[in-house]
This record gives structure tokens, C-alpha cells and sequence, in this order.
């Protein structure tokens, strides 16, 4: 699949700048920078997967290991070759510091190159690794049709899921090149910086997915309803947790990506703005893994297809035409979004039938336990 996407990507790397609004000043590196991370792209999905399939398998030690070795070997590959050579002074000591000097495009290389090789290793750890989930090319692998066909039920939706969020980051960043260079780059840093405060709520998604998973594998449906409901309360205290720290401290963050006042200005008001849904967002995103670890990859899917399809996308340029409020316009419509996948996330985990779900997933007749 990620060949598949590399493949899509390449030819596409010269139009997609283009059809996103891109100005003539940035298409160049906008495209150096899409073909080179394109070709990264079958061995970070085969990171991605088998990262996935360890965490569900109940060691997320392993996968923060190599995902941590990721983020690091990518911070020491762009400093190499997105900056020239040049002297650096250490404890009073100069240094020469070699560089490759090519800027947009050193960064993809280096994101492509780092994810690449973390995925090779990915794959030599599983491949050496004894127990059930060792990979190993002497054993001939047949595919049985209903292992395939409950991959394909509770894989495709995801697909279409993050399809269908992709699509619609691409329309907002349409509307938003509109606005001119000033508020793509405030509106790249703001998004950049938002990221952060939503990543313990992506920890509880992973970890709620793995518990919910096994336990309604195992045919315990108390103990993953319990499990479902610590992981609402995680992801709404991480979220309230995260919109403060964006409210309060949205100059600064911003500021750690950007040097420009008027950019730092303009992603700071946005941040705030966000702040607002944060408590809801975490809530909708480890409750997103309830669902997906009680065997519900649809409902996720249909929650985001109605929260970016039928309120910011519509929402934005209503009130970026009529009311005027440029940029913020994208980011209230945003937050709209974001707050009612939360309340529609709450709903779906409180109608589940836990005894029921459990019974089918697991094929066994329900216990109390």
C-alpha cells in the first residue's frame, strides 16, 4: 500500500502545489520537497503497520523506541542537509560542521531516509523477534479468506477515514493559500504547534485500542467498558490540559517555529481559538480508539466524514466571505467540527451493546467476567 502510494504521489508531486494555490515562489520546493518524501513512502507505512500490530498486541514500549529513533534520526538528517557547512562554537570550541546545503529538499530527504530505515529495522526486529508474531520468509503464508475479509472490514473504513480528512485538509489549504503567504505560514505554524498538545490524546487512542481490543477478544465485556470509559476520562483531562497550555502559552509556542512577528501574531490568535475544542477533540480521539478497538472502524470514519464534509468545509468559507474574518474564519469552522466529533464520539461508545459486541468479535458466548 505504501508503494501504492508512492506510485500515486510521484507524477502527482508537480500538480498538487499547483492545485492547492500554491504562489510561483513556492511551487519549486513544494514539489522538491512532495517527490522526495513520496519515495519514502512503502517503508514508512510498513513502520506505520507493524508499529500497529505490536501496540495492538499489547508492547508499546517497543514501537516509542522506534518511532522515537525516527524523530531523532530525522532531526539530525535535516540539520545535515537542509543547512550548508559552517562553524559552529561548542563549550568555546569551534567546530566545522559539514552540510549538504539544500534547504526544502534536504528536509524531505531527510524525513524519507529516517522513516525508510526505521522501517527496515521495524522489519528485521519483527523477523528476528521469537513468539507468534515473528515474520519469517521460510514459512508460506496463505491467506484465508476470513482473516482477510475482517481485515478488509475494519481496514478499509480507516482508509476511508484518513482519505476523507486528507481530502479535506487539502480543500482548507486551498482556501487558506488565498489568503496570501502570510497566513499559510501562520496557519502551517499553528497547526504544527496544535499537534502537540493532542499527542497524550493519541497515546490514549493507542492504548485504548489495545485494551478494548483484547479484552473483547478475550470475551470480557465489563473489563472493556471499563476500560472504555477510563479512556473517555483520559482524553477529555489531557484535552482541557492541552487547550489551556495552547491559550496561555500560544505566543511562545508559536514562536519556536517561526521568527516572523506577523506570523507568530496571526498563529498565536489562532491557537487560541482551537483552545476552545481541545477538551472535546481528546475525547473524541481516544474514544475514537474505543471504537475501533470494540471492532467499530465505521463509526469513527462516518464521524469524521460529517464533522470536515458537512460543518468546516461548508462552515469556512461562509464565514470567510460574509463575515470577513479571514484565517480565523478556517479555524472557527475548525473548531465546530472538532467539538461536535467529541459529542457524537461520546454518543456512539454509550449506545454499545458490550456483551453482544464482545460475543461477536470473539465468537465465544458472553461471560460476566
Amino acid at each position: 500500500m505504501g508503494t501504492g502510494a508512492a506510485v500515486c504521489m510521484l507524477p502527482l508531486s508537480w500538480f498538487i502545489p499547483l492545485w492547492l494555490g500554491g504562489e510561483p515562489t513556492i511551487l519549486s520546493n513544494a514539489r522538491a520537497y512532495l517527490w522526495f518524501y513520496a519515495m519514502g513512502l512503502p517503508l514508512q507505512a510498513l513502520l506505520a503497520v507493524l508499529s500497529a500490530v505490536l501496540r495492538c498486541s499489547g508492547d508499546t514500549r517497543t514501537p516509542l523506541l522506534f518511532n522515537a529513533g525516527t524523530n531523532l534520526l530525522n532531526v539530525c538528517l535535516n540539520y545535515l542537509l537542509i543547512f550548508p557547512s559552517r562553524q559552529v562554537v561548542i563549550l568555546g570550541c569551534s567546530l566545522s560542521i559539514w552540510g549538504a546545503g539544500l534547504g526544502v529538499t534536504g528536509a524531505a530527504i531527510g524525513t524519507a531516509l529516517s522513516g525508510g530505515l526505521m522501517g527496515i529495522s521495524m522489519a528485521l526486529f519483527m523477523a528476528l523477534r521469537k513468539g507468534p508474531l515473528q515474520m519469517t520468509a521460510v514459512v508460506l503464508f496463505r491467506p484465508q479468506k476470513s482473516v482477510v475479509r475482517r481485515a478488509l472490514a475494519l481496514g478499509i473504513p480507516v482508509f476511508l477515514e484518513r482519505a476523507c480528512f486528507s481530502c479535506g485538509q487539502l480543500i482548507v489549504t486551498h482556501m487558506v493559500a488565498g489568503l496570501g503567504n502570510i497566513a499559510l505560514a501562520a496557519n502551517h505554524v499553528a497547526v504544527t504547534a496544535e499537534a502537540i498538545s493532542y499527542l497524550p490524546a493519541q497515546g490514549g487512542s493507542f492504548a485504548a485500542t489495545a485494551a478494548v481490543g483484547q479484552a473483547i477478544g478475550g470475551n470480557q465485556p465489563v473489563l472493556a467498558r471499563r476500560y472504555g470509559v477510563l479512556s473517555g476520562r483520559i482524553g477529555m483531562c489531557s484535552g482541557l490540559l492541552a487547550g489551556i497550555f495552547l491559550f496561555f502559552c500560544a505566543e511562545p509556542l508559536a514562536g519556536r517555529f517561526s521568527s516572523d512577528p506577523e506570523v507568530i501574531a496571526l498563529a498565536a490568535d489562532m491557537l487560541r481559538i482551537v483552545a476552545v475544542s481541545e477538551p472535546l477533540y481528546g475525547l473524541s480521539i481516544v474514544l475514537g480508539g474505543v471504537l475501533r478497538g470494540a471492532g467499530d472502524s465505521r463509526t469513527p470514519f462516518l464521524i469524521v466524514l460529517v464533522g470536515v464534509w458537512a460543518v468546516r468545509l461548508p462552515l469556512g468559507p461562509i464565514l470567510l466571505v460574509r463575515c470577513g474574518l479571514g484565517l480565523a474564519a478556517i479555524w472557527i469552522a475548525m473548531v465546530a467540527d472538532l467539538m461536535l466529533r467529541g459529542v457524537l464520539c461520546q454518543f456512539f461508545v454509550c449506545k454499545i451493546n458490550w456483551p453482544r459486541r464482545a460475543a461477536l468479535v470473539s465468537g465465544k458466548p458472553t461471560t460476566k467476567s
